[in-house]
């Protein structure tokens, strides 16, 4: 059998079985008498301690010939992964958790300055320092926000199995090198092993700190498939996540006291409180998933960055106002793109007004 293959099938079984059993473990211990507490039924160390040992084990044991634009470093590995460590560690204090994300924007600066020197997220079109700013500031809200999908019970597991299993296919069809695949073949079996645990009704969840750590990693991972020249790719890949915190975002910033809450503002939790089920939302997010993973597959053979992420961002609208209305009759793809923009000018009006 081809080493290609067979090394992101061990890494995938390996860090499946091995968070499986700690998982379950960690599971079976919640009907034990113990103290109460928030972090009781917290997942995160056995997916942190699984995903550090199978990428350094990764990166120490498969052999040199990688075909790879730029070299991922030992130091890169280490910063991101003790980075994301202690972004968790502060969050756990309840003196320093305030801190978390500044614990994240220190984390990301440091990450930024181990990148590359000659690589550039814009190609070029930005100065140096401007694109080395904007790269932190990416990095930093893709993190942070990524606490934002833990509102409901699968969809944090949806997104991470989506991510990974996105970039494995870039370098099953060559896009990214098979070092970053077989990151991602260990990191799925990591992540499937967790969504068993965390499925609607979910054993274990993650807290906030867990998320903004996973999410830390997870954006490394898609800077080492941009800097791949597969940006495009990695675009359509978090295309959900990037339309659904925007969406929550211009809801927050029209102030209006009942859109405060950014949680409560995306569109996957308001259609869970209109009476869609937790596993019923999951399922269709994982739809909108899996066809931006194919859409995402394509745009490496696409001669521009703009024509397939374009079209993703519609079929992105329409599938998620689609989801958001499921109450109501079945409208075109135009009507609910036109409903959804307009949302979001009547909430950036209300914006302009109290600017005003």
């Amino acid at each position: 059998m081809n080493t290609e293959y067979l090394i992101p099938l061990v890494a995938f079984c390996a860090c499946f079985v091995f968070c499986y059993v700690w998982l379950r473990k960690t599971a079976d211990n919640l009907s034990s008498v113990m103290p109460d507490s928030q972090y009781r039924k917290d997942a995160f160390l056995p997916l942190y301690t699984a995903s550090f040992a199978a990428v350094a084990a990764i990166t120490f044991l498969t052999p040199d010939g990688f075909d790879q634009i730029y070299e991922t470093t030992w130091p890169e590995i280490l910063v991101v992964f003790i980075g994301a460590g202690l972004i968790y560690a502060v969050s756990l204090r309840s003196k320093t958790t305030k801190l978390t994300p500044a614990a994240v924007l220190a984390v990301a600066i440091l990450a930024v300055f181990l990148l590359p020197k000659d690589f550039m997220l814009f190609n070029g079109v930005l100065p140096w320092g401007v694109d080395r700013a904007l790269i932190i500031v990416f990095w930093f809200l893709f993190a942070f926000c990524y606490q934002y999908l833990n509102g409901i019970d699968g969809m944090l597991s949806v997104q991470n199995l989506s991510i990974t299993a996105g970039i494995f296919l870039l370098a099953v069809l060559g896009a990214v090198p098979w070092l970053t695949g077989n990151y991602c073949a260990a990191l799925l079996g990591v992540f499937g092993a967790f969504a068993i645990f965390n499925w609607y009704p979910a054993r274990l969840v993650l807290q906030p700190g867990g998320c903004m750590s996973l999410g830390f990693i997870l954006g490394w991972l898609l800077l080492v498939t941009c800097r791949e020249s597969s940006a495009g790719s990695a675009l359509i890949l978090i295309l959900y996540y990037v339309v659904e915190m925007l969406f929550a975002a211009v809801k927050k910033f029209s102030l209006k006291p009942e859109n405060q809450n950014f949680l409560v503002n995306t569109i996957y939790y308001q259609t869970n409180v209109s009476g869609l089920s937790p596993a019923v939302v999951s399922q269709n997010i994982m739809k909108i998933n899996g066809l931006l993973i194919i859409i995402s597959c394509f745009q490496i053979f696409s001669p521009n960055y703009y024509s397939l992420p374009g079209l993703s961002l519609l079929l992105t609208l329409w599938f998620i106002g689609k989801i958001k209305n499921w109450q109501e009759p079945t409208k075109t793809l135009k009507e609910i793109n036109q409903d959804f923009i307009q949302e979001v000018k009547e909430n950036v009006e209300d914006i302009k007004k109290i600017i005003k």
